[in-house]
């Protein structure tokens, strides 16, 4: 839970501050990257707990250093406009896809590397994290686009404030019951192999990744619910104002 609350954190910070300093914030993700893979490469054959914990982190690295230039606005589609207001249906979804399409095959660039490599390892708790992000990451964007109340984007800097335009406010839609069901399940499923006579890496990646989907789960329960999520990385917010008062 820290490195889900942390992490985000972490990337709203880096996204808020000035983009003379994004050069140097894409330097560092490269460097953690870098450090990522060879912590999954060092514990792809450990079956023990810390091992799992090792995986696991590197794993939501990973997923981190793909989403910040991406916030950035450097790893994004070939459209960077608003949707314009006549499109609807096939015409929209394709548009939308448009915003994203390069940091999506990025993802599944590295995902699919990922799984081929640890594909006979007995330490597979880095692709099986990866692959939750970014299947929870798709449920979360399509609801979106189909509609949800709560669009909080209270975080989402000016720059890609357009991407807006490609969500729909709605109380509800048909996909997002699908989702949350499909998510309960998932938690429930490794929570299940978690409480099973198993090994202690087997129950402490099971649980690792219950605990990854359940937060996910919440996410999605917080675009239809009147909560604002952005009040959880408030601290994020307060730094970049508090770094700019002192540099004035």
């Amino acid at each position: 839970m820290l490195i889900w609350w942390f992490g985000t954190g972490l990337l709203l910070w880096l996204n808020r501050l000035a983009p003379r300093t994004f050069s140097v914030s894409l330097l560092g993700a490269m460097a953690a990257f870098g450090m990522s893979i060879a912590a999954i490469e060092v514990s792809q054959a450990i079956t023990t707990p810390a091992a799992a914990y090792v995986a696991f982190a590197a794993g939501v690295t990973l997923w981190g250093c793909l989403e910040l230039p991406h916030l950035f606005g450097w790893l994004t589609g070939p459209v960077r406009e608003p949707c314009p207001d006549h499109l609807a249906g096939w015409g929209r979804f394709r548009r939308a896809l448009g915003v994203g399409i390069y940091h999506d095959l990025a993802i599944i660039a590295v995902g699919s590397v990922l799984w081929l490599v640890l594909l006979d390892s007995p330490n597979q708790v880095a692709a099986w994290t990866f692959a939750t992000l970014w299947l929870m990451r798709w449920s979360a964007k399509l609801n979106l686009f189909f509609g949800m109340p709560n669009l909080d984007l209270e975080l989402v800097p000016e720059r890609m404030r357009y991407l807006a335009t490609y969500m729909a406010d709605r109380p509800m839609n048909a996909l997002f019951p699908i989702s949350i069901l499909g998510g309960l399940l998932l938690v429930w499923f490794h929570l299940a192999i978690g409480w099973s006579p198993a090994s202690d890496f087997s129950r402490t990646a099971a649980l690792l990744l219950a605990t990854i989907t359940g937060l996910a789960v919440l996410e999605h329960l917080l675009m239809l619910l009147p909560i604002r999520d952005s009040g959880l990385w408030r601290w994020a917010v307060m730094l970049v104002s508090t770094s700019k008062i002192a540099k004035t």
